[in-house]
């Protein structure tokens, strides 16, 4: 059961790497997800 929650928190800070990297590059990524956030 340990191992199924260590595997759970390396894909969510896998996910949250590949969520914010990109945003921290490129302002157009920023103003995209502030679009899509007014919705």
């Amino acid at each position: 059961m340990l191992y199924f929650f260590i595997v759970l928190e390396f894909l969510m800070v896998a996910l949250l790497l590949t969520a914010f990297a990109p945003v921290k590059a490129s302002q157009g990524k920023t103003k995209s997800f502030r679009h899509l956030a007014e919705h």
